[in-house]
């Protein structure tokens, strides 16, 4: 990931790569703050349908 200046006069790259950062421009001595966003999903963060109850298929009832 580019990070550019967030001065839309100056728009200079800063660094490239990810994370949360804060980085002044060597041009125009804005400081500029960068968070790190995740494009991840996990199942926790996935809404389920109602009646799954967080199963993906039926499962068989234990015989006691």
């Amino acid at each position: 990931m580019q990070l550019r200046c967030k001065n839309t006069a100056c728009n200079k790259l800063l660094a490239v790569g990810s994370g949360d950062i804060q980085i002044k421009c060597p041009r125009c001595k804005q400081i500029n703050q960068f968070k790190h966003l995740s494009t991840n999903t996990n199942a926790a963060s996935i809404p389920l349908a109602k009646g799954l109850h967080g199963c993906s298929k039926p499962q068989p009832t234990p015989n006691h």
